[in-house]
Parts: C-alpha cells; structure tokens; sequence
C-alpha cells in the first residue's frame, strides 16, 4: 500500500490547495523543480500572479524576450505593475523617467498579449499610455477588476501647471524647468477605460486633467457595468488646487464632482448599481443635493463604506455644502457593517443616533467626544436591534492629548478589536490604559506610537519588551488577547 507522502502527492486536488497556501515564491520554484508532475502542478500557481516593482523592472527591459518566450504567461490571472517614477526638485519627471515609462508601457503591453486569461489588471506610479489600455480591453476578455493609480505629480507629467506654478508650490526659487514628456504626452493624456463586459471591481485614484471629460467618460463606462460590486474614485490633490483657481464653472465642476456624476448616471437612464464596497476618496463627496447617492449606489447592498471627508483640500466649499451622512444609517444602508472616514467629528455632529449596525468603525481622526457619542448610541434600545461594533480603529493622531482623562468615557463592551495610534507617551496610571485593561471582550490590540525626533529609537525597540515596562505590563494583564501590538 502506498504510503501517505505518496499519497498526498499523488493527489492534484491536495496539491493544488497546498500550493495555494505557500507565500513564498522561492518556494513553489523550487517545487516545480522536484519533477514533470510538480512542474505542471505548481507552475501555473507560480504564474497566477506576476508583479513588477522597482526591484525586479529590469524583467521588463533587457530580460524582456526571456519572459515572452515562457509559456507559463497563459496561466497568470493578476498583472500588478507599481514601479515610482523618478522627480526631479520642483516636482519635474527626468528625461530619463519618461524614456523608461514608454519603456515599460510598451513591455507591458507584449506581455497583455500573452495573458488571455488575466482577470485582474493593476497599475501605479508610472503614466499609463492609452495604448497600453486598449491591448488589455483587445487581449484580456475577462478582466474583472480593474486598478488604477495615477502619480500624485501626474499634473506636473501632463504639463498642466506652468514652471512659475510648480515652482512656487514647491519652494524651489533656483528649479530649472525642463519638459520630460513633450514629446510624448499626447500618449497619456487621454483617462478614458474602455468596456470591459465582466468588470466587477473599478479603482481609479487621482483623476486629473479636465474633470468634465473624465466624468463623462466614467458615466459610459458605469453605464455599461451593470455587474459592478466594487468602486473606488478619488480626484488628484493637484488637480483641486488647480481649478479651484480657475473659473466659476471649473470651480463648481470640481467640488460638485460626484453630484454631476449622479446626475449624468441618472439622466442617461443608468439603473443604480448593486455595489458592496464603495470608497469615495479625496474630492468625491457626497454632499447633498437634488441627485442623491442613492441613484448612483443601490443602497441596500452596501457592505462596506469609505468616506474621505478631510475637506480641507476645497478652499472655497460654501456653508451650503453639507455631507449627507443620513443615508448611511440603517434605515438607507441595512448590510453595511463596515464604515470608515476620514473625519468623524461632523459625522456625529449630524447623526449622533444614527452611527449604529456597524461591526467595523475607522476613523483617521477623531476628539474623544466622537468616539464617545457613537459608543454610547449603542447602548439604545434601537441599537440592540443592530450589530454593536466589533472593530475600532482610531488613527486619532492630531487630538492625542485629550484622550488621556476623558478616555474612561468610552465604553469598550463588545469590542474585540482596538487599534489606537498615539503620539503622548504611554502612562500606567492612564484612562486610556485603564480601560484596554478593563475590556474584558478585547481580543486583538494595537497601540503604535506616532512619534518624530531622536526619542523615536527608544520607544521601537526590537525585541520582548522588558519586564516591568509598561508594555509588559499591559501583555500581561492582557493575556488572553490572541493578536498584541505595541510600538
């Protein structure tokens, strides 16, 4: 009788789940090197996924041949590309970038070609060529998610701020100005994504250039993506500042941006979508107005929400815009367990009931009073007939100070996860450890220090804390948490 080892081995179903548990890629290579039959098992898990960073871009320059001639290219189902493209001071590309950029948009392309079953196509950093998106919409039929980040400098890419305001946004008095992509701009220039029929993810960050255009080519493609589940947009930082100092019309078309979208879904005769995961990042906000969300988004299938409220990219938002955070409440969002912002101040300050359902809540910065006014909405009769939050996560760096007495406000019940970034020093005799200690539901925690300066390489040492510090103090009295960070 064959023994187990051969067994397990001989069985594809095992094989194939045991190489889906293996992180490390050095691993499955040397699997595949044990025999034919490891080889036709692990390499198409090796290939699923192919990602080039700045560490391994020469793949896509003098190795380039070797990698098209691998046959193993059929079985990659994710493309992941992030390579940083180099600035010069005042926020220029270097001559050098831009040869490199058409340089890895035209291997990138050859290796689409390559890959009919890709599923999940992923780009950041570098300017993406128009002509690198139409061979992934002619060669890659089933493209399901879609990732696309644009360069927080891709304004300065595109020639759209003049030296004198590069300059000067920057602080460079003695920056000499140089074109790096005059000649090849127009190849980039264009944000229109094409129609891909089985698009169920989309992300695209820093939308730029002329707003007006990339809204209405986003409306075409929203239009013809009934099966989207998943929606991420941002507007570029550049890009805001830049209009914001333009016309009245520019200026409306930017700040207003997600309520024309709506607007232009919704008179096209756009269904809303069935959406379970939305981020509205910088510059797409929800405010209200006339077109609500809820023509875009069909509210009742949301299951996790992101809003960027840090308005403080809008230099001219008038008193009459107003987020509409009522339609995040239960009555509108009954799935949605997983809610982050931000800001968390306005949102209690205009729903202090109404933060309740959610067994996750982010917030990157927030007063004590916040936190407290949505623990303690829990604590209603009406909350009981919601989910109480099992997941806080408080990034609170700015206000740190005033969490230290006020922090025993806070009722921690039912919290099994707590992540809290601090810039104070940790004190034993605090409220804010008083009351980790007193969770008793508290299963997973984190406390990172947010600190600058030399005293930062005392309090990150590597290493088991030391016994007696206050970071041994709190794993002990901590004991039965299965997951303990302390920085």
């Amino acid at each position: 009788m064959p023994s187990a080892a051969t067994r397990f081995a001989s069985s594809a179903d095992l094989l194939y789940y045991f190489g889906m548990l293996i992180m490390s890629r050095k691993l499955l290579r040397n699997y595949c090197l044990v025999s034919k039959y490891f080889n036709d098992m692990f390499t198409p898990i090796l290939y699923a996924e192919v990602w080039f960073r700045q560490s391994n871009a020469q793949f896509l320059l003098e190795d380039l041949p070797i990698l098209l001639g691998n046959p193993a290219l059929k079985f990659t189902r994710i493309i992941d590309v992030e390579i940083p493209i180099t600035h010069e001071r005042g926020g220029q590309a270097t001559r050098l970038a831009a040869s490199l950029t058409g340089l890895f948009n035209e291997a990138t392309q050859s290796l689409l070609e390559k890959m009919p079953n890709l599923q999940m196509f992923r780009w950041a950093g570098l300017p993406l060529y128009s002509a690198t998106v139409l061979t992934l919409q002619a060669k890659c039929l089933n493209i399901r998610t879609l990732v696309i980040r644009y360069c927080d400098l891709v304004e300065n890419d595109l020639g759209l701020l003049d030296g004198l305001t590069v300059a000067s946004y920057w602080d460079f008095d003695d920056w000499d100005h140089h074109d790096a992509f005059s000649e090849t701009r127009a190849l980039f220039t264009t944000q229109n994504v094409p129609y891909f029929p089985n698009l169920t993810s989309l992300e695209i960050v820093g939308l730029h250039g002329n707003l007006e255009e990339a809204r209405k080519d986003l409306v075409k493609l929203l239009l013809q993506s009934p099966r989207l589940r998943s929606l991420n947009l941002s507007i570029c930082t550049d890009t805001i500042r830049r209009l914001q100092r333009g016309t009245a019309g520019q200026r409306k078309q930017c700040v207003e941006f997600l309520v024309y979208l709506i607007k232009d879904f919704a008179e096209a005769g756009g269904k809303p979508l069935q959406l379970k995961n939305l981020v509205l990042g910088v510059g797409v906000v929800p405010w209200k107005s006339e077109k609500s969300l809820h023509e875009l988004v069909d509210l009742e299938y949301l299951e996790k929400v992101h809003i960027e409220n840090n308005l403080s990219v809008f230099t001219l938002v008038k008193s009459i815009h107003t987020i509409d955070w009522e339609i995040f409440t239960p009555d509108h969002t009954p799935k949605l367990r997983a809610f982050s912002v931000f800001e968390l101040d306005s949102v209690t300050k205009c729903i202090p009931e109404g933060l309740v359902g959610f067994t996750q809540l982010c917030s990157f910065y927030c007063s004590t009073e916040s936190v407290n006014t949505v623990m303690k909405s829990t604590e209603s009769l009406f909350a009981y007939l919601h989910p109480r939050p099992r997941s806080l996560t408080l990034n609170e760096i700015p206000m740190v100070e005033v969490w230290g007495n006020n922090f025993t406000q806070v009722s921690l019940y039912n919290i099994h996860a707590l992540s809290v970034i601090y810039r104070s020093k940790l004190d034993w005799d605090s409220d804010l450890i008083r009351s980790i200690i007193a969770a008793s539901d508290l299963r997973q925690l984190c406390l990172v220090g947010y600190q600058s300066g030399p005293e930062i390489q005392d309090d990150h040492r590597v290493g088991p804390p030391e016994v007696g510090s206050i970071h041994f103090r709190i794993a002990y009295n901590k004991y039965e948490t299965k997951h303990l960070t302390i920085l």
